[in-house]
Order: C-alpha cells, then sequence, then structure tokens
C-alpha cells in the first residue's frame, strides 16, 4: 500500500485532498490531546485494515505514524514490540516509496544534496557518539 499511495503522489495534489488529510491530522491531535488516541482499541481485523491505510497515507503524504501506532495497539503488544514493529513497518513503507519520489522529485533532491549529506553526517556522529552538543 505504502508503493501504492507514492505512485499516486505525483497525481495527488488536489484540493480535496488537503482537506482531507488536513482533517485527519486535525483529528490525529486532537485525540492525542484529549486523551482519545490512548483508549483506543481495534480488533485484529480492523487492525488489518487500519495498517492498510497506514502504509498508503505513509506512501501518499508520509503521514501515516498515528493510524499505525492505532493499529498496531490492536495486537496488544508489548511497548517494546510495539516500537520495534512500528519501526520495522515504517523502514518498509519508506523503502517501497523512496525509489518513486526518487524518480519524480530527483531534480529537487539533487539541488538539496548537500544539506542531506551534512543531515545525514550528523546523525551518524550523534549514534557514534561522536556529537559533543549532548
Amino acid at each position: 500500500m505504502g508503493l501504492l499511495g507514492a505512485l499516486l503522489s505525483a497525481n495527488a495534489n488536489n484540493r480535496i485532498l488537503a482537506v482531507v488529510f488536513g482533517s485527519l491530522l486535525v483529528f490525529a491531535g486532537v485525540s492525542g490531546l484529549s486523551g482519545l488516541a490512548n483508549r483506543m482499541r481495534f480488533g485484529r481485523g480492523v487492525a488489518w485494515i487500519a495498517g492498510a491505510l497506514s502504509g498508503f497515507f505513509g506512501g501518499l503524504v508520509g503521514n501515516q505514524g498515528w493510524i499505525r501506532s492505532a493499529a498496531l495497539l490492536g495486537f496488544d503488544l508489548q511497548k517494546e514490540a510495539l516500537v520495534a514493529t512500528a519501526t520495522a513497518i515504517a523502514l518498509m513503507v519508506d523503502g517501497a516509496r523512496l525509489p518513486v519520489y526518487l524518480a519524480i522529485e530527483r531534480r529537487g533532491i539533487l539541488s538539496a544534496l548537500p544539506m542531506l549529506t551534512i543531515a545525514i553526517a550528523g546523525v551518524f556522529f550523534d549514534i557514534l557518539g561522536c556529537s559533543t552538543l549532548a
């Protein structure tokens, strides 16, 4: 679903889509602030559907983490397993959509390459404990 969403992202720049995703983001924020997100529990069947939607929205616009989290809560995972599973899924969704984004946005990505290189190097230095800013 992440690949499908990424493929559709090139043609998904219309006002209705912006309103739908804006509404979803507002709902996610309000549900997080109100505690509704902590009380939501999906059954396993609905969790599979929510997982598919998570991948689709992730490929389409990149905003899917809250759907993924809600879907994973339906499986009664321990905290560590939930974080590890969400991370693994995010890597798969990003791996599926990255080639599409590279094909569509090649020129923009190449123009940002110097900044991306510095940011990636900063992450590696931080992971290795080489950062003096901590």
